[in-house]
Parts: structure tokens; sequence; C-alpha cells
């Protein structure tokens, strides 16, 4: 995070140094002209920055490293447009595609640094960030001109290769998330779950109280209930205090997630007996069918384009007859902003 962050912030810094060059070596203006045309396109490339905060990433609507790479290859679009432009037009066009990628990149970059931060690093991780920026600003400008005075085209190329290594390394991000996101979390991730999740989730414990009591309700003395996902246990703990009676069941991928269910279970001296399963609903096969079962913020880790529909059926095959299934997910609903509070 602190990578792209200094990287994103030298490259802006750097290329603002060199714009007023550009337009004086390679397109032969006046230094009167060029500075004129230089506050000129600084000043578009920023509403350009700002128009895609504001606009372009909520109609984009796309996972945050997705952003960050996509925000780096039209970085290097507008790198390429800019060392070609055969004219202070079109290298104008370049520079505002940067303010673009710019705009997606370092606040989609802070904002998954704050997600990734623990309860009280928050702090501490924007104390570092602006460190990031502070030295982005100091060395890009330094940079740029040094690399300028070398060759006019040092610059674009050097900005070129960072920006590409960023869209390899958001890449690789993104494909690391999903593989946690299908094994549950683990690792750090699952010690710092617990800490994370309600500010993650709006109304987290409210959700759990409503669909552990409605849960609570349907099952018979003595019944059994799957959990799926049981992650660090909120949902095994909670029916255990509401119905101690029940069987319960847990499964979850991450064996690192049902560790600390465990251990919590543990501390707080529950005998209650629970059957613990690490695998996913798919690979599990119940001994018998339950009398309901439970899905807490799971659903929206499945790709809602057939396997999300094969989880539905590996979970009804659990269940007896006219058995209770309760599922809760995240979800884009598209309300439009001026409405949601109704």
């Amino acid at each position: 995070f602190l990578i792209i962050t200094f990287i994103g912030v030298a490259a802006f810094a750097a290329l603002k140094q060199v714009t007023g060059l550009v337009l004086v070596d390679r397109y032969g203006l006046s230094s009167v002209d060029a500075l004129a045309q230089t506050g000129a396109i600084l000043t578009l490339s920023a509403i350009a920055m700002v128009f895609s905060q504001l606009v372009l990433i909520r109609i984009l609507r796309l996972s945050l490293w997705i952003v960050i790479a996509s925000g780096c290859l039209i970085a290097v679009l507008g790198l390429i447009l800019a060392v070609s432009a055969a004219s202070p037009r079109l290298f104008l066009i370049g520079m505002v595609f940067i303010g673009l990628a710019q705009g997606m990149i370092l606040p989609t970059n802070l904002a998954l640094l704050s997600l990734r931060s623990g309860k009280n690093e928050q702090g501490a991780a924007a104390g570092i960030n602006a460190i990031s920026q502070g030295l982005g600003m100091v060395v890009g400008p330094i940079a740029g001109a040094a690399l300028f005075t070398a060759t006019p085209t040092a610059p674009f190329a050097v900005l070129l290769l960072l920006y590409l290594s960023l869209v390899f390394g958001a890449a690789f991000a993104a494909r690391a998330t999903r593989g946690q996101a299908k094994s549950a979390i683990g690792g750090a991730s699952a010690d710092t779950y617990d800490e994370r999740i309600p500010r993650l989730i709006p109304n987290y414990t409210a959700l759990h109280e409503a669909a552990l009591k409605s849960l609570s309700d349907k099952v018979p003395q003595g019944g059994s209930v799957l959990v799926s996902g049981a992650g660090t246990g909120s949902e095994i703990i909670g029916l255990g205090r509401l119905r101690p009676d029940l069987k319960l069941t847990a499964i979850d991928p991450s064996g690192d997630m049902l560790a600390i269910a465990k251990k919590k279970m543990k501390q707080i001296g529950s005998e209650l007996a629970v059957d613990w399963h690490v695998c996913t609903l798919a690979d599990f096969t119940p001994d018998k069918t339950c009398d309901a079962a439970l899905c807490l913020l799971v659903c929206h880790f499945i790709p809602d384009d057939g396997p999300r529909g094969e989880f539905f059926r590996h979970a009804a095959a659990t269940l007896k007859p006219n058995g209770s299934f309760i599922a809760a997910d995240l979800a884009d609903l598209g309300v439009d902003v001026d409405h949601e509070e109704y």
C-alpha cells in the first residue's frame, strides 16, 4: 500500500515538473506560453482526478484491487499518449488520462490500507501513508528533472515501467484476495477478523442477533443446526447461549478460523457439543439431515453465475423436509443515493 502511494504521488509530481520542459523543448513554445499552457494542463489534469474520485469510481463499482489495476492501465495509456504526442493538445489528453488514473489509484489504495489495518492501527497507517505522500512529492520532481536532463523520454519510460509493475502487483493482490475468500480467511487475517468485521459490515451485531433469534424460534427442542461458514464462532457461541440444547455442526474452509472459534469456546467455558469440519459445504456429507442451517456473510464470496446456485442446492440437501435455512449477505442493490434513507 505504501509503495503504491509513493509511486502514485511521485509519478504525478515528476510529470508536473516535466510538463513545462516538454512544452519548451519538444514543441518550441516560449517560456511565457509554456508557463500558461502548463497551468492549463495541470488544472485539467487535477479536474480529471477529482472527477475520477467523485464520479468514475462510483459508476464502475469494481472491486478495489481492480480499480487500482484499471487506474494503472489508464496511466500507462496516458503516458503513451504523452510521450508520443505530436502536439500540445495531444499531450494534454495524455495528462488528463493520467489525472483520471491518479483519482482511481490513490484514494482506493488508501481505502484498502484502512480496511486492512487493525483496530488500533488506523492512525499509524494514515501517518505512514502521509509520510509516503511527502516522500513522493519530494522525490518526484527531482527524479523527473534529472531523468529529463538525461533524455526527454526517460521520465515517461521509467513511469511506464512503474505503473506496469503496479498493474501486476494489483492483479497479484486481487488474485490472493480471491483465493483467500474461497478458502475463507486464514493466518493473520483470521487473527484480526473479529476486530475488522464489525467495522466493515453495517449493523453486524444486529444482523447476528436477528438471525440467531429467528432460527432459535424455528428449531425444536434438542434439534440440530448446521452453521456454514462458521468462521471464528460468533454464530456458534450465540446459538449456544440462546439454545444450549441444540446439536451444532460447524463447517468452514479455514482451519485457522475454526481454531479461533474453538479457543473462544474454551475461554468462555462452553460445554456445548459442536461437530467441527474444515471443508466447504460442497465437500461436506452429513451423517443425517438437520432441522436448520445458518449461513451469514458467506454467499457474497461465491460468484453469482452458477456456483452460488450450487451452494444453495448443497444447503438444501443438508435439511430435513420443511427445515429452515437462514442466510444474510452483502449486496449492491443499486439504490439511488438520494433515496437510500428510505
